[in-house]
C-alpha cells in the first residue's frame, strides 16, 4: 500500500504506457510502498487453478514477483516502471517496502530496478 500521494499519467518511459507519479514531495529514504495484505494480494502458481484466463492475464501484468509469489498492489503502485539508469527507488530483498533513493518532487515519475526484485 502506498505511504505517499501518487497520480497516475502517461509514462515517461517510451512505449511504457501509464506510469505512477508523485502527488507530493518525497524525502530520500522516506517511506513509499509497503506491503499490507488487508489490500494488496499475494498469490501463488497454485492461485491461478481457480482462477479464469483474464484473471491469470490481470494478475500477471500488474503484479511483481519475488521468492516464486506474485504481489498485486490494490493502488497506483502497480504503474510503477521500470527504469536501470532513472530509477529512484530502492526494494531491500525479502522485506515488502519501497524506499525513496533519492529526493523524489512534485511530478515526477516514481520508478524501480525491477532487476532487483528477489534478488
Amino acid at each position: 500500500m502506498l505511504k505517499v500521494k501518487t497520480y497516475i499519467d502517461k509514462s515517461t518511459i517510451e512505449n511504457a504506457g501509464l506510469g505512477c507519479f508523485a502527488a507530493e514531495n518525497i524525502k530520500k529514504g522516506d517511506l513509499i510502498w509497503e506491503l499490507n495484505t488487508f489490500f494488496d494480494g499475494v498469490y501463488s502458481e497454485q492461485s491461478f487453478n481457480i482462477m479464469s484466463d483474464i484473471e491469470i492475464e490481470f494478475v500477471k501484468t500488474y503484479s511483481f514477483m519475488e521468492n516464486g509469489l506474485y504481489f498485486l498492489c490494490v493502488d497506483n503502485a502497480r504503474f510503477f516502471n521500470h527504469s536501470v539508469e532513472n530509477c529512484n527507488t530502492l526494494d531491500p530483498c525479502n522485506t515488502y517496502k519501497t524506499f525513496a533513493l533519492c529526493d523524489i518532487n512534485i511530478g515526477d515519475e516514481i520508478l524501480s530496478n525491477y532487476s532487483t526484485f528477489g534478488s
